[in-house]
């Protein structure tokens, strides 16, 4: 793929790239995603909804589970795990 005047860039790379990635299953997740961004509330909790849907919050025992350094054990409660 090359641009109109025939020349390589990175944009072409990363269009190329974002394209073989959209046309895979692999970050594909059932369901309707869609509605959670229908709902009548401020775009912070949409968002914030659809990151813990997806498993995006940084909780300590996703940290951990990448190796980070940092204690499990919720600050706030100091009982149990943090996780989402």
């Amino acid at each position: 793929m090359l641009e109109r005047n025939g020349s390589y860039t990175v944009k072409t790379g990363y269009k190329l790239a974002m394209m073989e990635l959209l046309h895979t299953d692999r970050f594909h997740v059932v369901g309707e995603w869609h509605k959670i961004w229908m709902v009548n509330s401020p775009h912070k909790a949409r968002n914030l909804l659809w990151r813990i849907s997806r498993g995006c919050i940084p909780t300590r025992l996703r940290l951990q589970s990448r190796h980070v350094q940092c204690e499990v054990i919720c600050p706030w409660c100091d009982t149990t795990v943090e996780d989402d």
